[in-house]
């Protein structure tokens, strides 16, 4: 049992960073499309966090001189660059995707939904605008709110001591699906200990600040210019 003043062993942001890259390997996949699929997937990006309108596509592949919209989001999909749903619909682009997870942020007046914990810190860097997260932790069910602008941050709610923890797996091609689901707020850093146990090496802890930091240098790099 974990002694109330416990503490978890915490990853650093550099060294999560190298791990999470080795399992989905955003920027350099991005890095490897054509200019006009490159272009289309930032496209995506912007997109989703304009509106909770349907994606126009077509207009995107038109715009990024692509001819076949079906192709090209394909290759998006193949390499774990996009989320589409059983029809074939683009649904997401990490960090975002329209279906139901357990992190809400408001962009403004808009309510997204972030695919993970880490996703939801990267939204407002990426859009240079202050974001709230609304989540909860996954241990104790405890009400998480984030007040977020660019790395600032103000955790409130229930859990004023926020943690990051990610449970480390195969992505089995779409993250979204696996590794996603487990990248969690934790309350405390007591909770944080008692969560990972004696799994360190399956289990990271981050603390928030940390955990900003591999959100930014994630995600910051697909929108680069």
């Amino acid at each position: 049992m974990t002694e109330s003043g416990a503490k978890p062993v915490y990853d650093a942001a550099e060294i999560t960073l190298a791990r999470l890259n080795e399992l989905l390997p955003l920027a350099a996949n991005q890095a490897a499309l054509t200019p006009s699929f490159r272009q289309l997937h930032i496209a995506i990006l912007k997109g989703l966090a304009d509106s909770n309108r349907p994606l126009a596509i077509e207009a995107m592949c038109e715009k990024s001189g692509i001819d076949d919209a079906s192709a090209a989001i394909a290759e998006l999909v193949k390499q774990d660059l996009v989320v589409t749903n059983s029809d074939g619909v683009v649904i997401g682009a990490y960090p975002m995707i329209r279906e139901p997870r357990e992190h809400m942020v408001m962009l403004g007046t808009l309510e997204l939904r972030a695919m993970c914990a880490v996703d939801a810190l990267a939204i407002g860097m990426m859009f240079k605008q202050p974001t709230m997260i609304r989540s909860r932790c996954r241990a104790t069910d405890s009400i998480v709110i984030i007040n977020q602008d660019g790395e600032q941050v103000d955790a409130m709610g229930q859990c004023p001591d926020l943690h990051v923890g990610i449970q480390w797996q195969a992505t089995d091609g779409c993250a979204a699906k696996t590794i996603c689901l487990d990248m969690i707020y934790l309350c405390s850093a007591k909770v944080a200990a008692e969560w990972q146990g004696d799994t360190v090496e399956t289990r990271s802890v981050l603390t928030l600040a940390e955990a900003i930091k591999l959100s930014r240098d994630f995600f910051m790099p697909l929108l680069a210019e």
